[in-house]
């Protein structure tokens, strides 16, 4: 993976930010995994880093929607699983998303 030459505010999403390297490639993330990898301008990142990175990412954004939706009304793991799918999000990050919130008791089937 490239350098980051920039790093930027995306409004459609609270707190989201872009990121856009040099071979112009462009990335959506959150806050926290910028802050927890210390992502800056001028950083080069390696194939490895990069995985983590928006895994790290999007187990958040996978967090943060189903956080959204259970504030909304009870779901069971199922529909939410099922909603969460519709929404493109990816297999793994559910499952890891769904124990942990059946681990803190917001889910209880």
């Amino acid at each position: 993976m490239p350098n980051i030459i920039e790093i930027k505010k995306y409004p459609r999403f609270k707190n989201s930010f872009k990121i856009v390297f040099d071979n112009d490639s462009v990335i959506i993330i959150d806050a926290e995994t910028i802050v927890k990898f210390v992502l800056k301008k001028d950083l080069f990142l390696n194939d490895e880093e990069f995985e983590k990175i928006l895994k790290h990412s999007n187990s958040n954004r996978v967090m943060s929607y189903s956080l959204y939706l259970i504030s909304q009304r009870s779901y069971s793991k199922k529909s939410l699983s099922d909603k969460l799918i519709s929404k493109g999000f990816l297999q793994e990050d559910i499952d890891r998303v769904i124990a942990r919130l059946v681990e803190l008791n917001y889910i209880n089937d």
